[in-house]
Parts: C-alpha cells; structure tokens; sequence
C-alpha cells in the first residue's frame, strides 16, 4: 500500500513539474501554434547581458519583464482571463471598448471626440486651415492636386446605441468646425460623415458592423469609389471606374468588420448581424489616368491600401501610415518610415496629395505632414533643411501627444497640471510629450538622439490608434 502510494505521488510530483515546465518548452520549441494576441499589445523586449546593466540592475529588471511577457502559451491564458471576466460580468480588460446598446460596440475615444471633450478651439482650427490653404494653392502651382477626406466616425453615425452614461453631443465640436472651415477656405474635400448620416435611411447596407470601429466592407468601397468620382472632376481625367454587382450578407466577417471584437481577445465570438459583401466588376481600366497618389491617414486608408484598391486605380500609391510607416501598394516597405525619405520630393513627384483622418483623430490631422510642408512653402530653404534634420524627432514627439491626449486617466492629469501652472493644455501637453521623449532616448548616443523612431514610437504605443498586433 505504502509502496502504491509513493508511486502515485512521483507520479503527481513529475506531472505537476511537467505542467509548470510545459510554457517554458512550448516557448523553445514552438509544439503548438499559437494565435497572437490583438489590440494595443506591448510586449517588453530581451536584453543582452553587459557590465553595466548587470551591476546597475537593469539587466535583471529588463529580462524579468521580458520573461513575463513571452513565456509558452502567453496568449492562450491571457484569453482564458479575458473570457472568464467577460462572461461573468460582461466586461473587459480593454478599456477603449464601451459595450453600447443592443450588442453595438464603440471606440471610447470616438465618444469623447463625439462629445466634444477633446475639442482644438476656434483659433487653433483657423489657423490649421490657413495652412491648408496655403498648401493646397502652393501644390496646384505645380500642378498638384489637394484634398482633405473626412472619414465618418462610429458614434455619429450610430448615436441611437451610445451608452446613457456618456454625454450629450455638444454644438462645438473638431468635426463640425473643421467642415465650417474647409468650406470657408475652399479646400477641396469630401465629408463622409455628413454622407454617410444624411444616406443613412435611404441606404439598405449599414456602414458600421455591430463588432467594428472602422467603417464596413460594403462602406469601403463606396467611399473609394466616391474619391475617385471626385478626383476625376478635379483633374479632368477619367480614373479606373468600378461598379458594385451583386451584394451577399454573410455571418462570417472581415477583420475591418470586427476588428474592436478581435482586440478583446476572447475565445468565443460575439453576438451579431450579417453584414454585407459586395463583388465588384471593373470597367475598362486600360484607357484611363493611373494618377500618382500619396495618401498621408489614419488605419481608415488602411482596408482601401490592403484591398487592392489603390493599386489598381492609382500608380505607386504610396500611404503613409499617420505620417510614419510607409505603405507602397498594397504592402509596407521594409522598414522604411516617412522621415527616410525627402519631403519636397515624396511630394511634389506626385499628381495628387491626400490627407485624411477619422473624427476622433481630427486634433492631430496630417500628424505634423501639415506643418512641414507648410512651412517647406514659406520659410526658405535654410530652414527646410533644418526641418529634415529634425523631422523624427518631431513626428515622434506628436505620436507621443498623440498616445497621451487619448489616454483619458493620463490626459486629465495634464489638464489639471495645466490650470495649477497658468498655462494652456497645449503647452502642458507638448511639456508632457518632451519629458517623455528625453525619457525614452536618455540612454541613446548623443549622435543619434533621433533615430529611435522605428523602434520606440511604432513599436511602443504607437499601434494603440490601430486594432491589430504589427508584428
């Protein structure tokens, strides 16, 4: 009996240590397929032993964190946990999801902007389009053409499923005087949320998915469609031209109709309708201009470049990813960002030049391309070299404001930093974005202060504004 006993508890003993060994194997071997995790995931990176970090304690701080965030079977606990808390109380961990009413999901950032808390101000969006008017004039005198997309947001077009709890919508907001002031300044452009919501009961295919932030399938390629209509008054040319044939709903949906569903990273699928699924049948495409575009957006453009759209209306579509990752075609160029290449030429080698941006990212429109070339345009060439040398820097620091104003905990704390100090939320915005940024590049060597940008800004925090993991 003795003897049975001490069997099975080598047994349970072997067990137990092969059940605590099996993530650590599992993150050598790789036995199993594992599906990343999605949404704003910030894995802590490995670190190579030196003298330093040893004896200044980095080394173990840096490794303890890296072996926490990669350890076997990660993502598979993380949904476990996430599942769990879901089904019992109907919440999540991700806290830029609000469950609204009747199963409709939304952006929380969406509904700030859409309740006008992150409005810019009267003068700030004036002299924004100031700018642009400058640049769109400067542009058609050598011979390119400028327009500015307002892509449409989930809370205005869906208001009827926004929770009570949040307030109501405001007479002021970015979206409203940025429309007021594109038609003051005559700026060519096109807003799809002011379509979108006047179309919305005559339309027989919803724009937005129950489970998604970005606008639907079947709304991408009405939208597209509806630019290419536009640039064809505009340059007097005739683009490739598509018509949408027949329409199939379908239970099974596209990331971009899912896409703030993916970022909970559940095990099991969240209630919802069928969506639309449109084929599409091309017109002549040979005998029509393939202008050269550069679309400077938010992940709005990103379903138009990752269809193929682009590809097969325009040549060397270039798509530069809130300013910085570059898109050629339907593909990112290998480790290129915008800052790699020279503003003056990615710009004026083109026939059309685009900036577009959702409602919710309207604060930060054009992510600094509109200062640069503004002032590519006005200030001479002795500064435009200085604006060369100190893009990366610039766009980063705007990146890091960018993660800042749409963290509501952190965003409070710098409005109330801003009345203590008697200074505008701006100042203490920009104060807070260069504190951070000497932080991240305090240990960088002094000759290349500036080009951590690839590593630091796309690759911690930055993929928060997108609901999918880079890597």
């Amino acid at each position: 009996m003795k003897t049975n006993l001490n069997i099975t508890s080598a047994v349970l003993l072997f067990l137990v240590i092969g059940i605590m060994l099996f993530p650590a194997v599992q993150k050598q071997f790789h036995i199993f397929n594992e599906n990343p995790l999605h949404g704003d995931v910030r894995l802590a990176p490995d670190i190579a032993p030196n003298a330093g970090d040893w004896f200044e304690s980095r080394f173990s701080r840096t490794k303890e964190k890296y072996l926490n965030d990669n350890f076997g079977f990660r993502s598979w606990f993380v949904r476990l946990k996430n599942q769990v808390y879901f089904s019992a109380f109907h919440r999540t961990f991700e806290r830029e999801v609000v469950f609204g009413k009747s199963g409709y999901l939304y952006e929380a950032r969406y509904l700030n902007t859409y309740a006008g808390k992150d409005y810019m101000g009267d003068r700030q969006i004036e002299n924004r389009f100031e700018k642009l008017k400058l640049i769109q004039d400067s542009l058609s005198k050598r011979g390119i053409t400028f327009v500015v997309l307002f892509a449409p947001g989930k809370a205005s077009y869906f208001p009827e499923y926004i929770p009570d709890s949040f307030p109501a919508h405001p007479a002021r907001t970015n979206y409203q005087m940025h429309i007021q002031a594109a038609r003051k300044f005559g700026i060519n452009h096109i807003d799809f949320n002011g379509w979108f919501l006047k179309t919305k009961t005559e339309s027989a295919f919803p724009m937005y998915a129950q489970t998604s932030t970005h606008w639907s399938t079947y709304a991408m390629y009405v939208a597209f469609d509806s630019i290419n209509r536009y640039l064809d008054q505009l340059l007097h040319k005739k683009l490739p031209r598509y018509s949408i044939g027949k329409v199939e709903w379908k239970e099974q949906l596209s990331f971009w109709d899912m896409d703030m569903e993916v970022s909970l990273n559940l095990f099991s699928a969240l209630p919802h309708h069928k969506m639309p699924y449109p084929s599409i049948v091309w017109a002549d495409t040979q005998n029509c201009f393939k202008p050269r575009v550069l679309t400077i957006s938010d992940s709005y453009w990103s379903g138009l470049n990752e269809s193929g759209l682009t590809k097969k209306v325009y040549t060397q579509p270039e798509y530069w990813f809130y300013n910085q990752l570059v898109f050629r075609g339907d593909s990112a160029r290998k480790g290129f960002v915008s800052t790699d290449f020279d503003l003056k030429t990615a710009v004026e080698q083109r026939d059309v030049v685009m900036i577009m941006a959702s409602e919710a990212n309207l604060r930060f429109m054009g992510w600094d391309f509109i200062e640069e070339v503004y002032n590519m345009y006005t200030n001479g060439p002795a500064s435009y070299a200085r604006l060369q040398a100190s893009r990366k820097k610039t766009i980063e620091i705007t990146s890091i404001k960018n993660f800042i104003a749409f963290d509501e905990v952190w965003f409070n704390s710098i409005k109330e930093k801003a009345q203590t100090e008697k200074i505008s939320v701006d100042s203490s915005l920009q104060n807070a974005a260069l504190k951070e940024y000497a932080e991240k590049h305090k240990s960088d060597p002094p000759d290349v202060n500036n080009s951590g940008l690839k590593n630091s800004s796309l690759k911690r925090g930055f993929w928060k504004f997108f609901f999918f993991n880079p890597e």
